[in-house]
């Protein structure tokens, strides 16, 4: 089992929307990361993305993409790379 945070995985109680997911981080590690199986690339995206009012939307932000970006700048061409995301991605 690969676990990516979801919208109801967050600290509400966190000072700032950069701290929502502290306790994720603390009993699971990175929201955002990457790992190799079976010879296919699979990238877990934290999208979602917290308002400072409480609601959230589905965004893969400059941190996300630019995860992505420097991931495939080592990754074969050829390989399989599949996305998971809690959000559905549109």
């Amino acid at each position: 089992v690969w676990h990516i945070p979801g919208n109801h995985d967050h600290d509400s109680d966190a000072s700032d929307v950069h701290n929502r997911l502290d306790t994720w981080r603390a009993r699971f590690g990175p929201p955002t990361y990457a790992f190799e199986y079976a010879g296919a690339l699979f990238v877990m995206l934290d999208n979602v993305s917290f308002r400072a009012d409480g609601s959230y939307a589905g965004e893969i932000g400059h941190n996300g993409l630019t995860f992505v970006r420097n991931l495939l700048a080592f990754t074969p061409r050829d390989k399989l790379v599949v996305v998971c995301t809690h959000i559905p991605l549109t």
